[in-house]
């Protein structure tokens, strides 16, 4: 209504002012779509767990190779394009985009350690497999894909990405009530 209002008064009555009323009235439709797509994620996400729309076993890029060895042998035979990067242990040591390891000029992969290109997870990041699905949510990006990484007594289990919280979603347009488990009832 303020928009058409507005409108109606910037046109009709040359009044600037409607131009102002038509921001705002823009402004609010933005704000309620916005909270009604969040408040839509979250009915979906609702009952679920992190291991639920987690990518499960996800290839790892172990810290201490070459940025080289790891391209050959793994990346470019992965279907991923983020991988967690682990320490001996197969603890979190971060994680690495495949656009990082472009980033480093092929005369320095081999000599390059992947742990040296990777990006720190925050501790706020590190999520258990039993973690509510809803903090998805409360958690931006890292990088261009990461929401985080799924640890279970110390060892990297999973990895929650932007891409697998795209996919709930489209399978949720498909109706047939709540997703569960990754299925729907």
């Amino acid at each position: 209504v303020l928009i058409a209002v507005g409108v109606f008064e910037a046109i009709a009555l040359a009044w600037a002012s409607g131009l102002w009323l038509a921001l705002i009235g823009w402004f609010l439709v933005s704000a309620a779509r916005s909270e009604a797509s969040a408040r839509a994620a979250r009915d979906r996400l609702a009952g679920l767990r992190v291991r639920d729309i987690m990518t499960p076993h996800p290839d790892l890029a172990p810290g201490w190779v070459s940025i080289d060895w790891f391209v050959t042998t793994v990346a470019r035979r992965s279907r991923q394009t983020a991988f967690p990067v682990v320490d001996l242990s197969g603890a979190p040591a971060g994680f690495v985009e495949v656009e990082m390891l472009a980033a480093v000029p092929v005369a320095e992969r081999g000599m390059t350690r992947v742990d040296k290109v990777a990006v720190r997870v925050p501790p706020e990041h590190v999520l258990g497999p039993d973690d509510p699905a809803t903090v998805v949510l409360e958690r931006p990006a890292l990088g261009r894909e990461v929401i985080g990484l799924v640890v279970d007594a110390g060892r990297v289990v999973g990895m929650l990405t932007t891409l697998d919280v795209a996919r709930l979603m489209r399978q949720a347009q498909l109706g047939y009530g709540q997703i569960q488990l990754g299925r729907a009832e």
